[in-house]
């Protein structure tokens, strides 16, 4: 199964069925020392990132190649360092170390899966993840390391030729924003890694980032209009309804688009890298003159699917002529009075109340009711 395939409410459901598990099994396994009976003993250097040289599959084993980390008999100068306890060929035991012993994970196997389960050293449960690895005909097709409420997922679909396909998610039940994290691509043979999906993550429990790795592209759900934030595109949205939204940052961007606000003041927004804004859904925007006299150098204005009675003779008159003004499925366009010279003004499904075409005549390109009335059209 390919956690991917799921429903959301399905995908979440079926972690939080192994957070109660895997919070069951470590519960009831108790503290067994039989480090004394090890036959063979190895180490790795330690990323102290809680995954590399615990965790088996691909991913992790993408990054063990690419950070150079080896399993070596001999301890060498490492200060954070991971020993591993073997019986014969099996695992039994897993030490890290940061300077000093920190956390000890006993290794249970039960049928396909195998259990890393976090032990002080005198045997008390240690409060951090227990990592938890399923396996088929010999790979790693499910990975999932659990503390309380949260459970960091690895997923795998295996190819013929040696690749797969990955899913990560990280998830906390119950909290505020759920889903911290998610990004899926796919691994070669040789553990090269691609990402092709989107990475979701959060800093506050309010705003929620998506950011793509293939166009650079960054998603902004409920933006405090304060935090600076930069990729080559952003898009701010919210899932609030009757949202105001007062944005007063320095983005660097090349182009900066709002989705669904009641309101938008860009008075105070500084764009010094972008060359186009554009609004969808957006009821009113405010500040737009101030908004042009700090960014002179905007020459794209996009407004779709929004009302737009608020623009008036001042707005198109001060547009500069490298302009490009977009109206799609408008509402409340009183006029164009104003409007001169500038490169594109196209309107579609969106009425001009007054009906006065005469400024677009003065664009070197305009449409207008699928008719074209530029100076150069």
């Amino acid at each position: 199964m390919h956690l991917i395939e799921l429903t959301e409410a399905e995908r979440l459901e079926y972690l939080g069925t192994l957070i109660d598990e895997t919070n069951a099994f470590a519960k009831n396994t108790p503290w067994v020392d039989t480090r004394d009976q090890a036959t063979k003993i190895e180490y790795a250097k330690s990323l102290c990132d809680l995954h590399t040289g615990l965790d088996l599959g691909m991913f992790h084993r993408a990054k063990e190649l690419a950070r150079g980390v080896k399993h070596t008999e001999k301890l060498g100068a490492k200060k954070a360092y991971l020993k591993y306890y073997y019986e014969g060929d099996t695992l039994t035991y897993i030490e890290s170390y940061v300077k000093t012993l920190d956390v000890i994970f006993r290794v249970i196997y039960d049928g396909n899966m195998r259990y890393l389960v976090p032990f002080f050293k005198n045997g008390m449960p240690y409060p951090t993840y227990i990592h938890a690895c399923k396996t088929e005909n010999g790979k790693v097709v499910e990975e999932w390391t659990v503390e309380g409420s949260q459970i960091v997922y690895d997923g795998y679909t295996h190819f013929d030729d040696g690749s797969a396909a990955y899913y990560f998610i990280n998830y906390v039940r119950g909290g505020k924003t759920p889903i911290l994290m998610q990004k899926q691509g796919e691994i070669s043979a040789a553990l090269e890694w691609e990402e092709h999906l989107v990475t979701t993550y959060s800093y506050t429990s309010d705003t929620r980032y998506e950011y793509s790795e293939i166009d650079g592209s960054m998603t902004v759900y409920e933006w405090d209009g304060k935090e600076k934030v930069g990729a080559k595109e952003i898009s701010f949205y919210t899932e609030k309804k009757n949202v105001p939204l007062v944005a007063e940052a320095v983005l660097k961007t090349r182009c900066v688009s709002f989705f669904k606000y009641k309101s938008v003041d860009i008075s105070e927004l500084i764009l010094p890298e972008s060359d186009g804004i554009f609004f969808y859904w957006v009821s009113r925007v405010e500040g737009l003159a101030q908004f042009m006299k700090n960014n002179p150098h905007i020459n794209h204005f996009t407004f779709n699917d929004a009302s737009v009675s608020y623009l008036s003779e001042s707005f198109f008159s001060a547009l500069p002529e490298d302009t490009t003004l977009v109206f799609d499925g408008c509402r409340g366009l009183k006029s164009v009075k104003g409007l001169k010279g500038v490169l594109h003004c196209n309107l579609y499904r969106t009425k001009i109340e007054d009906e006065d075409t005469a400024p677009l005549t003065l664009c070197k390109h305009s449409v207008y009711k699928q008719k074209d009335y530029g100076l150069e059209d």
